[in-house]
């Protein structure tokens, strides 16, 4: 009887094996990052492309909204005007990974880190965009009934805003719906749960992110409204006032 037991078991054991690598060879970790950018419809080089986002912060019962344009001069170039919910403009340069950040009224430009806070729980690198497959390494594969597809991202430089990025996917379609962001020590920061709307035939993700740290309780939600091509100048792209207030006038 305890043979037969064991028969059975090992058989069980068997298909739950086969049926994970049966799956797990419909999908690999870079076909779910390549597939995510690949539906957003984006040219690889980002060259010229601004994206416009609504931003809607909710903490302690305090409801705020802001507004953003992104453009993409390149991969690793780009400038944000930014529009706080009190009216309050600013603008952002970030080369690489360094940004600096000028907001009006001001008499000189202020250096930042790619973390730094933007409105509640959003960041620069929440707001510009995180790019999942050239700035981190990519862990291995799981696959699981509850959970789909779990994989984890490690940063390729010390200067990203999030160390390590825990990423999960339905089965079936490989489509992204969360993200846990977490610091050097696995600790997590936020986590952003995704859904998707239709913007012009591109499936563009809509972040809603809440706080994991200081007692969580908020909830910020980046949703972008519009997507183009449009080229600058390029005297706006330097870190100084003249260029920066230049830029932010170009924006009224």
């Amino acid at each position: 009887m305890s043979r037969t037991l064991s028969r059975a078991a090992s058989f069980i054991i068997f298909l739950v094996l086969f049926h994970t690598v049966l799956y797990s060879n419909g999908f690999t970790s870079e076909e779910i990052l390549g597939q995510f950018y690949e539906e957003q419809n984006i040219p690889e080089d980002f060259s010229d492309m601004v994206f416009e986002s609504l931003i809607t912060s909710e903490k302690e019962g305090k409801r705020q909204t802001s507004h953003s344009q992104v453009f993409m001069r390149n991969p690793s170039e780009k400038l944000v005007f930014f529009k706080d919910s009190g009216g309050r403009k600013s603008a952002v340069l970030i080369r690489e990974n360094s940004g600096w950040i000028y907001s009006e009224g001001l008499r000189t430009t202020l250096k930042i880190k790619l973390n730094f806070n933007l409105s509640n729980d959003l960041n620069i690198s929440d707001l510009i965009g995180i790019n999942l497959l050239s700035d981190y390494r990519t862990g291995d594969l799981s696959l699981s009934a509850d959970e789909g597809y779990r994989f984890l991202l490690t940063a390729s430089s010390d200067e990203l805003a999030y160390r390590h990025i825990d990423i999960f996917a339905h089965e079936e379609s490989g489509e992204i719906y969360k993200m846990v962001y977490m610091d050097i020590n696995m600790n997590p920061l936020k986590q952003a749960d995704i859904s998707y709307i239709d913007l012009d035939g591109r499936k563009m993700p809509e972040f809603r992110i809440s706080n994991l740290v200081f007692g969580g309780g908020g909830e910020t939600v980046l949703s972008y409204s519009a997507v183009y091509e449009r080229k600058l100048p390029s005297s706006y792209y330097f870190p100084n006032v003249n260029s920066m207030t230049q830029f932010l006038r170009a924006m009224r």
